[in-house]
């Protein structure tokens, strides 16, 4: 079988023959043996005598569950590198193969199996199985995922999670798909039986994500849920010291990443500002430091403040005694420094600026504080310009209160603006000046006389008014000339001439139009009385033509002469004798309104009508004119018809919101009309019927009741149920009166499951009642297990004791026999020992109680006398015996060294007693494992 490689070159495939192949196997089983390994690597054999191996079954996921009606997505499966996924649908054999994976349907409850290979694009590989169970929802979900720290050993409590959930007896099978995380890292997946599940390897502090599912049953929802390790005893605090002031706009300290015991995280804000106070929040780094806490640095930046100076004075007189230049200034508090220069120098004159030098480090403004002290002469006599004469009663400006030397000071007396008064300045001390006077002449003022003018009538020329009064003032008048209406002119003297001002009042009177009683109307041949010869106004004359009592005339007024009146006229109407005449009233119905009749005929004759009107009954009216019209009387008859009843089926009551047909718009008597108001079936309601025009019947009222809905009240039904401790059935009454019935649903509160529960009651039919609902909590019994405190550092100015209850909710907490309160944190407390009594108010847990909870603190003052209260002062409150106190009087001499287990001192040295005052201590003691120091003063009182 040997050939050479000429020979093969006609074949479909040439390979190299590898011993040991695991892809080919030789079908020349007997031939084999001839070749040795060294001639196996050189030769070429043809392909027709080795069989090909096919790729292996592609890999999947086997059996999966799904929720009837859920939505599916395409199945999956991994194949070979290289290779590519051959669907055939449910064929296990045969079958039209797809690249497209099929989506599983899950409209019906069943189990199928699809089946897909792969290929290389030369064999076909086998075909692998998935089946596909589609699961009907039992509705049965995952009860009371939680965790359950009193489930853990003592020995695993600080480095493991439980967590716990219930059984649903809906789903038989209890098998249960996990998958969990560690703070975030790589996730552990599994299956389990057991409802339970505990995570171990973990550190204080640490939390586990627990994501938990049914393995058989796809409906019930998928449950998430996170237990944490308590920190415990590992709960530390970073010490970053205390960030001292700083100037506005000096170098900002940098915040540190690592707190001084090695605790890194972050700060927010991130860079402290130099312009404004703030507090800087540092936060551990979560992931390295669960059990660190934050801290708060306080950064407090300083104002730059300009120094200020009140005392020092802007003059001085030569040769006086020189000011002291102040080393510090009037701030609180107070800028200290040096000035430049030093001494004030009074022997020459003139003006000397000094600059202020502040000391270093007192946040002081760069811009340079300077005082300017002027030396001046002794003896300077103060000058002012002088106040030129006046006016009694002019107007006096008050004189300046500085020379012109620039010498202040005051005037006496006061100013006066009537009398020519001389007046003293007198100036303010330390000024080197003399006092000095000024006169000021105050003229009095003349009244300015004119010739009066005599009345005028309106119109009449008005000569212009003289603008030199008789005795020699000029000056002007107003306001302008006016012929036409009295008027009081004002004349102005002008300026300088100490004179007040004058008026003159011209009579103008008016021109008079004569005005008369008017004579009424006459009826044709009534007697006609003469007409005035004097007017209203008094203005005489005559009248013309002659009085005519048989036709209406005018008559003209002519006045006599001189009477500053115009003439009129007065026209008198002799009216002819008239018959009234009015519209004629149609019928109407009994009880009509009936619109009264017109007191003014259609010819305007005036008058009544008698009798009263009467809209029961027909009636005929008679209408008597008013004296003085010249009219006769007349009647008219008004006709009145009798009214009926409209008659309606009554409507019974209803329930609020109920349908409510609209009322007939026909009476069962035939009249028809319109309801009013609309129909409203909220509320009872009467509704009239008004019936139409022209049917002469009557409104009829009707009722229709419509009973509230009333909300039911149920007074014993708690809004919390303690765990276990029974059901509790719903009433079916309710608290109103009277009751209502109903049902609930759910009918009771099963105690046994935790969580809230909205139960909704349906009240019974025919009752107008709505529905009503209320949560329910049932609440975990018997969780308050433990509780844990952190207490502020030794000697803190507010002390504060914090509870941590190791099983969240909702508690009470007491400090010694104090008042309960809902926070768990107790500030500015007293120094000693103290107990702490946590407590549920729904009455679900025990109280729980405990003491030896220790504040550290010092007595701020001792009564050494011998009455058996406070006598000697001490720390109790400290127990280890290592601490020392040293005491110090006020000068640092060393008094007395204590321990916080002696008696403490007595307020004696050298065995005499120390007087009353203030005394300083240092204690030496341990704290977080770090040793610490504390000073402070206390007070010694006798």
């Amino acid at each position: 079988m040997k050939k050479s490689a000429k020979s093969l070159t006609g074949l479909s495939y040439i390979i190299l023959f590898l011993l040991n192949s695991n892809l080919y196997g030789s079908s020349l089983a007997k031939s084999s043996s001839i070749y040795s390994s060294e001639r196996v690597n050189e030769e070429l054999i043809s392909f027709s005598h080795f069989k090909r191996l096919a790729p292996p079954a592609p890999v999947v996921k086997s059996p999966i569950y799904l929720c009837q009606g859920s939505s599916a997505s395409p199945l999956m499966a991994t194949a070979l590198s290289g290779h590519t996924l051959i669907w055939y649908g449910t064929a296990s054999t045969g079958g039209t193969p797809s690249s497209t994976a099929p989506t599983p349907s899950t409209t019906s409850v069943g189990s199928t199996t699809y089946y897909v290979s792969q290929t290389d694009g030369v064999d076909e590989s086998p075909r692998a199985s998935i089946v596909v169970n589609v699961v009907a929802d039992t509705g049965g979900a995952i009860l009371n995922l939680r965790c359950d720290p009193s489930q853990i050993l003592p020995a695993d409590k600080d480095s493991s999670v439980f967590f716990d959930w219930s059984n649903n007896p809906l789903n038989p099978i209890n098998q249960y798909t996990y998958t969990y995380t560690i703070q975030g890292g790589a996730p552990v997946s599994g299956t389990t039986g057991p409802s339970n599940l505990q995570v171990f390897g973990m550190q204080p502090g640490q939390s586990a994500t627990l994501t938990l599912s049914y393995t058989f049953y796809p409906c019930a929802p998928t449950e998430t849920i996170t237990c944490t390790v308590p920190c415990g005893t590992a709960t530390v605090s970073p010490d970053f010291p205390a960030i001292p002031p700083i100037c506005t706009g000096s170098p900002a300290p940098i915040l540190q990443p690592t707190s001084p015991n090695g605790i890194s995280g972050t700060w927010s804000p991130a860079v402290v500002s130099n312009t404004a106070s703030g507090s800087y929040v540092f936060t551990p780094d979560p992931i390295l430091f669960p059990c660190a806490t934050a801290q708060t640095l306080n950064v407090t930046v300083l104002p730059l403040a300009s120094p200020v100076f009140n005392g020092i004075p802007s003059t001085v007189c030569q040769g006086a005694t020189p000011p002291i230049l102040p080393t510090s200034s009037n701030n609180t508090p107070p800028i200290t420094g040096t000035w430049t220069p030093s001494v004030v120098n009074t022997s020459a004159l003139g003006s000397t600026t000094y600059i202020f030098n502040p000391d270093p480090g007192q946040c002081v403004s760069m811009t340079p504080t300077t005082v300017t002290i002027t030396v001046i002469p002794n003896n300077v006599t103060p000058t002012f310009d002088q106040v030129g004469p006046i006016c009694s009663g002019d107007a006096l400006t008050a004189l300046p209160t500085t020379s012109n030397e620039g010498i202040t000071g005051g005037w006496l007396p006061v100013l006066n603006n009537t009398t020519t008064t001389t007046y003293t300045f007198t100036p303010d001390p330390n000024q080197c000046a003399l006092s000095t006077t000024m006169t000021i002449t105050v003229n009095p003022n003349v009244n300015p006389t004119f010739a009066a003018v005599g009345p005028i009538c309106s119109g009449d020329p008005l000569a212009p008014l003289p603008t030199m009064s008789d005795n020699g003032y000029s000056g002007s008048w107003s306001p302008a000339i006016n012929n036409t209406k009295t008027t009081t002119y004002t004349f102005t003297p002008n300026p300088n001439q100490c004179a007040l001002s004058a008026t003159m009042t011209i009579t103008v009177n008016p021109i008079v139009n004569p005005t008369f009683a008017q004579v009424g109307p006459i009826c044709s041949g009534d007697t006609l009385a003469s007409l005035p010869t004097t007017s209203n106004e008094g203005v005489t004359g005559g009248w013309s033509p002659v009085l005519n009592n048989t036709a209406t005339t005018t008559y003209t007024f002519t006045p006599n002469p001189n009477q500053c009146a115009l003439s009129t006229t007065m026209t008198i109407t002799v009216n002819p004798i008239v018959d009234p005449t009015f519209t004629q009233v149609g019928p109407i119905c009994s009880g009509d309104a009936l619109t009264a009749l017109p007191t003014t005929s259609n010819e305007g004759i005036t008058g009544g009508w008698s009798p009263v009107l009467n809209n029961t009954a027909t009636t005929t009216y008679t209408f008597t004119p008013n004296p003085n019209q010249c009219a006769l009387s007349t009647t008219m008859t008004i006709t009145v018809n009798p009214k009926d009843n409209p008659t309606f089926a009554a409507v019974g009551p209803i329930c609020s919101g109920d349908p409510l047909a609209p009322l007939p718009t026909t009476s069962d008597n035939g009249y028809s009309g319109s309801w009013s108001p609309a129909i409203d079936n909220t509320k009872t309601t009467t509704y009239t019927f008004t019936p139409n025009a022209g049917q002469c019947a009557n409104l009829v009222n009707l009722t229709i009741t419509v009973n509230p809905v009333i909300n039911p009240v149920f007074n014993a039904i708690p809004s919390v149920v303690c765990e276990n401790s029974g059901n509790f059935i719903l009433p079916i009454a309710s608290n109103n009166s009277p009751a209502i019935t109903g049902t609930w649903s759910p009918s009771f509160v099963d105690s046994t499951v935790l969580g809230t529960v909205n139960y909704v009651f349906t009240p019974d039919a025919g009752q107008c009642a709505s529905a009503t609902a209320m949560d329910i909590t049932v609440k975990p019994s018997n969780n308050l297990i433990n509780f844990q405190w952190t207490v502020t550092e030794a000697f803190s100015e507010n002390q504060v004791i914090t509870i941590s209850a190791i099983q969240p909710g909702d508690y009470l907490y007491q400090l010694d026999s104090g008042p309960f309160q809902t926070s768990p944190v107790f500030e500015n407390v007293s120094y000693g020992e103290h107990t702490v009594t946590v407590s549920d108010p729904d009455g679900c847990n025990a109280p729980l109680t405990k003491g030896g909870i220790f504040v550290v603190d010092y007595p701020k003052f001792f009564t050494p006398n011998g009455d058996g209260q406070n006598d000697t002062w001490n720390i109790n409150s400290l127990t280890d015996v290592n601490t020392k106190i040293l005491v110090f009087d006020r000068y640092g001499k060393l008094l007395k060294e204590i321990r916080p287990n002696n008696v403490g001192w007595n307020g004696r040295y050298n065995g005499k007693p120390m007087p009353a005052n203030d005394y300083w201590f240092v204690i030496y003691y341990e704290e977080g494992n770090a040793a610490k120091n504390f000073r402070s003063h206390f007070s010694l009182k006798r």
